[in-house]
């Protein structure tokens, strides 16, 4: 893999292209969410995160990108709670590069706008309790749901599950300025 360190602080945007002979061109935007209080990086950021572009079909990026202008076959976005930071990618031609990068900061700048719908965060809400209860559909999960519990001081999976039914809109607006 590649070692990037960027001191994100310093800069506002930038655009890196790598040349060669593909198939296809990956498009990757990063973007960087500093100053999360727990509750945003722990709850919010995963309901965000499936509204955007985590929840397939459903996501925002998937409309604009996929659905609406054909532009890819595959685009997501995924978050690193870590590292704070919420990545989107997308298959597409290097061509429609300058398009993708703005059919992506639309869907952002609704997320800042609360332009989604309360069947948008429900959808979202119920997919994350889901996939918290399926942690205990087997035993190594179950054993990763205690481990992390242990070693993070995070609840259990769920223990977790009244967390997200408290997440509100205004929760994700905010965060989403970030």
């Amino acid at each position: 893999g590649i070692d990037l360190e960027i001191p994100y602080k310093d800069i506002k945007e930038l655009d890196i292209t790598e040349s060669g002979h593909y198939e296809q061109d990956e498009f990757i935007m990063f973007y960087n969410i500093p100053n999360m209080t727990e509750k945003e990086r722990r709850y919010v950021l995963p309901i965000l995160n499936f509204i955007l572009g985590g929840g397939g079909l459903t996501s925002k990026l998937y409309k604009y990108l996929r659905e609406e202008n054909s532009l890819c076959y595959s685009v997501g976005s995924r978050v690193n709670r870590n590292d704070n930071y919420l990545v989107i990618s997308a298959g597409i031609d290097s061509k429609n590069k300058e398009l993708c990068v703005k059919l992506v900061k639309k869907a952002i700048n609704e997320m800042i706008e609360g332009n989604f719908t309360n069947d948008n965060l429900l959808n979202a809400k119920k997919y994350v309790k889901s996939y918290l209860k399926m942690t205990h559909d087997d035993i190594f999960s179950i054993l990763e749901d205690y481990y992390i519990h242990n070693t993070e001081d995070i609840p259990l999976s769920f223990d977790r599950l009244k967390y997200y039914e408290e997440i509100t809109k205004e929760d994700i607006i905010n965060l989403a300025k970030k």
